[in-house]
């Protein structure tokens, strides 16, 4: 059985053009494919442990390492956004599929 067929890939390419038709959709969509991307793939693209405590980097601001900075028990903050973005992910997935 063959997976792209001619029709499937029409289906694809008139769907491209109603979005490019429309540019805050294009960028929206982009966007929201990006953080998808990101939550996926955020093991693999070396993210701290958003549980690890580092006491000593404590309310630290943003810097090369820690991009938004650290909370009140040394966690990274992006790390913990990223991670959080992944659970919220898996679970709105779950509640579409049920």
């Amino acid at each position: 059985m063959q997976l792209l067929t001619h029709e499937f890939l029409e289906m694809i390419r008139n769907y491209l053009k109603f979005i490019n038709k429309d540019k805050l959709m294009s960028f929206s969509l982009t966007l929201v494919f990006l953080q998808v991307l990101l939550a996926i793939f955020a093991p693999i693209l070396g993210f701290k442990d958003p549980y690890q405590m580092v006491i000593v980097e404590r309310l630290k601001g943003p810097n090369l390492l820690n991009l938004l900075g650290t909370d009140h028990l040394g966690r990274d903050v992006l790390a913990r956004v990223v991670y959080g973005y992944r659970t919220s992910l898996l679970t709105s997935s779950l509640s579409v599929i049920m």
